[in-house]
């Protein structure tokens, strides 16, 4: 697993992480930098096919050395893989598989340890988190359909918010509309994008999508308007 840098566009690149351990399969699994020159890597490593281990590695200049953590239970390594994470107000915060949640708040009193803030409800994968001030919303899947988590405390505590009418929707990814603010967009299976005012007590569709495709990726851009991708390849803009 290994992760690069540039600094002039794209146009070459650095390595700034490698990490590598005998007869395993890594995967970076998501990215965060800071422009304080925190740097944050979620990695999973793949020892065998049945088991997977997430790893946080952050580093505080800018990617040039780096340390990591993850989550223990009782002594015990936690076998939870870590997909995606976000940085609110007050905490980094991770989620990973069977819908597990963790957070820390290295970023204010130097602190790398990962708390556990439970949220186990038989999902299999939590797909995307975004953030703004103490507000979080996270978004997965299970065999039954999509899930939608929300948090108003830095991922302390979490609500799971329903969604009438699209419970075997799955939901691939999520943005809020702006800083500070209840608003936000979930994308979903089929062409399905939602929308909420008031942090996922009411809905509405969007309509108007120009695909029946999963949309995997929503990034918001000012005044209602939205870069969406598909699993059909498409980059989209919805205004």
């Amino acid at each position: 697993a290994y992760v690069y840098s540039s600094t002039n566009g794209g146009l070459t690149w650095s390595e700034q992480l490698s990490v590598w351990r005998q007869n395993q399969t890594m995967k970076v699994e998501d990215l965060y930098a800071e422009s304080t020159g925190r740097v944050v890597a979620l990695v999973n490593h793949f020892p065998n096919i049945s088991q997977t281990y997430g790893y946080m590695y952050y580093s505080s200049d800018n990617g040039s050395n780096w340390d990591f953590t993850q989550y223990t239970a009782s002594g015990s390594i936690s076998w939870d893989g870590m997909y995606t994470g976000t940085r609110s107000s007050g905490r980094y915060i991770i989620a990973g598989r069977d819908e597990t949640i963790f957070t820390t708040t290295f970023f204010s009193n130097g602190s790398s340890t990962l708390q556990y803030q439970g949220n186990d409800n038989g999902g299999y994968l939590m797909e995307s988190m975004d953030a703004t001030g103490s507000s979080v919303v996270a978004v997965g899947n299970s065999l039954g359909g999509g899930h939608i988590y929300f948090s108003d405390d830095d991922g302390s505590n979490w609500t799971r918010r329903q969604v009438s009418g699209y419970t075997s929707t799955e939901f691939f990814g999520v943005v809020f509309a702006a800083e500070n603010t209840l608003e936000f967009f979930v994308a979903g299976s089929e062409g399905t994008l939602l929308h909420t005012l008031d942090g996922g007590l009411n809905w509405t569709r969007n309509s108007g999508v120009p695909s029946t495709d999963d949309l995997l990726h929503v990034i918001y851009f000012g005044e209602n308007n939205l870069l969406l991708t598909t699993n059909g390849g498409s980059v989209l803009i919805y205004r």
